[in-house]
């Protein structure tokens, strides 16, 4: 047996018994075809990968799984039809929307997604760099092939937005706002950030890359010190650990619930709930927008995910910049 092949009946030892909670040890050995040492050694295997299996009474028993990003964790009980029916994962990338941008060009299908642990050149928006603490964070591109024209698909950032929104307060009770257009705060802290890459022709979309950066388990020690006081983890905010797995997980199913609707109304269904969400709606804000540099109240965010600006009493339609708070 190679050691591909060895991994695979590992993989598939694992769920077996996660399915089943316990199984004794003679229904193992027959139902993979393996003697007892063989069973030890795929044991071994799956107490290094962080799994805990109890080996007693001639029965083995699943205990836990490790908060791990990896393929096989991500996909165990995911309740999703399209997004994450491929995982593609690492424990290191230079980016994932750089790699999800790769499978995408070589033909990856809709719904695949590329997480890692660690990304040593993570993208936030103009072109900033996004740090990543490994194993804390979840960092994730979903590849996406919708058929609507290239001048929808902005608003799968705000989209995104509201799943992330929704995903956080499943996890915690504080405060949850979007400032527009792809930030996530928790208690008025940046807690996550989406970029989305469009690869298009004149009428139609190749790929959309949807990629997100989710601060989880980080401590106010793992923040530079430039943005202690601005940036939080879903751990900070909760004051309890996170399991990464499944917020990962539910957050996939909300962004496929919103992205089918998305592909049917585009923001109409969730333009409330985006509203609700917004940090900025009544708020005067200074913003860059292209060359301008525009000052004004926030009285709205449109159908089309645009902000609504009364700057000295003439509305603007502000389509995409860079946003901040002017306090008062």
């Amino acid at each position: 047996m190679n050691n591909a092949t060895k991994e695979r009946v590992t993989e598939r030892l694992i769920n077996e018994i996660r399915i089943n909670q316990t199984i004794p040890i003679d229904k193992a050995l027959a139902l993979f075809s393996i003697g007892l040492q063989d069973l030890l050694v795929h044991l071994k295997t799956i107490a290094s990968w962080g799994y805990t299996i109890n080996n007693e009474n001639s029965n083995l028993s699943f205990v836990s799984a490790p908060d791990a990003l990896i393929d096989s964790e991500i996909s165990f009980g995911l309740q999703t039809k399209l997004i994450g029916c491929k995982v593609v994962a690492f424990q290191s990338v230079a980016s994932t929307n750089s790699t999800a941008q790769n499978l995408a060009e070589q033909g990856a299908t809709e719904g695949t997604i590329v997480v890692s642990e660690k990304q040593t050149k993570g993208k936030g928006r103009f072109s900033r760099h996004w740090y990543s603490i490994e194993k804390k964070g979840i960092y994730c591109s979903i590849i996406l092939r919708p058929n609507f024209n290239p001048e929808d698909a902005p608003g799968l950032s705000l989209m995104t937005a509201v799943a992330m929104a929704d995903t956080c307060k499943q996890f915690t009770q504080a405060s949850v706002q979007i400032k527009w257009p792809n930030d996530i705060l928790l208690n008025s802290k940046k807690a996550a950030g989406i970029l989305t890459e469009l690869s298009a022709e004149k009428n139609k979309i190749n790929h959309v890359i949807i990629g997100i950066g989710m601060n989880i388990n980080h401590t106010t020690d793992d923040f530079h010190d430039e943005i202690k006081s601005t940036a939080t983890s879903l751990s900070l905010e909760s004051k309890t650990q996170i399991n990464r797995v499944q917020f990962l997980q539910k957050f996939l199913v909300n962004f496929e619930n919103y992205y089918m609707q998305y592909n049917q109304d585009r923001l109409t269904s969730i333009l409330t709930k985006l509203r609700d969400y917004s940090s900025l709606i009544g708020t005067q804000i200074h913003l860059e927008y292209g060359n301008d540099i525009i000052d004004g109240k926030v009285l709205d965010i449109n159908q089309d995910g645009a902000l609504l600006l009364d700057c000295d009493g003439e509305i603007k339609t502000i389509n995409s910049g860079e946003v901040t708070i002017l306090k008062n």
